[in-house]
C-alpha cells in the first residue's frame, strides 16, 4: 500500500490545472511578510493583464523589474496606491513591510496550482519549500 503525503495532493491539482488551462506565463507567488500569508498569485490577479503578459512571457527575463511590478499590481489591484517599492535579492530578516517572491513555474512547468487560501499552512510550506525563492519587495510610503 502506498502512502500519501502532502506533496501528491498539490501535485495531482497542479497536473490537472496545467491539463485544464494550459501553462501560464512567468508566475509569482508574493508572501506578506507581517503575516506571513500568501497575498498574490500572479496566475490568479494578473491573469490576462497585458503589462504582466507583455513582460512575463520568457524565462530568460530579468526577476527584479517583474517582482517590482507584481508587487505593485497586487498593491492596485487592492486598492494600495502611492508606495514606492525596492528589490533586495535576499530575505531582508526584518518587520520590513513587503513581499517575499516565490517563482511557481520552472522550465515551463507549474508548481502548485492557483492558491485559493493565502492562509492554507500546507500551501503555505509547500511554497517556500518548493519554489525558488527570488528576493523581497520592500514596499515603503512615499512622502
Amino acid at each position: 500500500m502506498a502512502t500519501t503525503t502532502t506533496r501528491d495532493p498539490i501535485l495531482a491539482a497542479v497536473a490537472e490545472w496545467e491539463r485544464r488551462e494550459g501553462v501560464p506565463d512567468m508566475r509569482l507567488i508574493l508572501i506578506d511578510n507581517g503575516s506571513g500569508f500568501i497575498c498574490g498569485d500572479t496566475a490568479e490577479y494578473l491573469a490576462g493583464q497585458s503589462g504582466w503578459k507583455d513582460d512575463a512571457s520568457g524565462d530568460d527575463q530579468d526577476l527584479e523589474p517583474l517582482a517590482l511590478l507584481a508587487a505593485r499590481l497586487l498593491d492596485e489591484s487592492i486598492g494600495e496606491f502611492g508606495r514606492e517599492y525596492v528589490f533586495i535579492a535576499h530575505n531582508p530578516r526584518d518587520t520590513s513591510t513587503g513581499y517575499h517572491i516565490y517563482r511557481a513555474d520552472e522550465q515551463g512547468r507549474q508548481t502548485l496550482p492557483l492558491v485559493d487560501d493565502g492562509q492554507d499552512q500546507t500551501m503555505i510550506e509547500f511554497v517556500m519549500e518548493n519554489c525558488p525563492y527570488l528576493g523581497f519587495v520592500r514596499c515603503e510610503a512615499t512622502q
